[in-house]
């Protein structure tokens, strides 16, 4: 129940609470996998980047095709500026989820903050064409790319 609780608490941007909720959740059963992964949402929420890693990295011991997890793990590596590793998150949730248009968004903006460009527009376009409702955000970052 409590990590339930943490996910309804992340959605709602109540994300300490949902921390607490988890650490419970997580003493009771400490192979709950949806409760690293809503930790780690919650910590990304926070801008607890580092910690949230530290979770999500745990989630996916426990149970290596849980897709939240990484992608969580990726939103993480993204905003600590970790782009290679945040590429490698992408791989696997392009495997877990091969048609989920996020995990595009994510691998092109990860390859544009590295300088490959092409790529990232390849990444980009496959995310469009899965979502065209990304559209909008998508060209907000290609208009940043020099």
């Amino acid at each position: 129940a409590y990590e339930s609780w943490g996910g309804a608490l992340v959605n709602l941007g109540r994300d300490t609470e949902a921390c607490e909720n988890c650490a419970k959740a997580i003493m009771i059963d400490p192979g709950c996998v949806m409760a690293y992964s809503f930790w780690g949402a919650a910590l990304v929420n926070l801008g607890r980047d580092t910690e949230a890693c530290e979770k999500c990295a745990k989630a996916v011991a426990i149970d290596p095709g849980c897709f939240m997890a990484y992608s969580n793990w990726c939103s993480a590596l993204l905003n600590l500026g970790r782009y290679d590793e945040a590429c490698e998150k992408c791989v696997r949730m392009a495997a877990i989820a091969p048609r989920d248009a996020m995990v595009y968004g994510y691998w092109g903006f990860a390859l544009a903050e590295m300088g490959k460009s092409p790529e990232a527009e390849k990444k980009w376009t496959k995310a469009i064409k899965l979502d065209p409702a990304m559209k909008p955000q998508i060209d907000e970052l290609r208009s940043r790319l020099p």
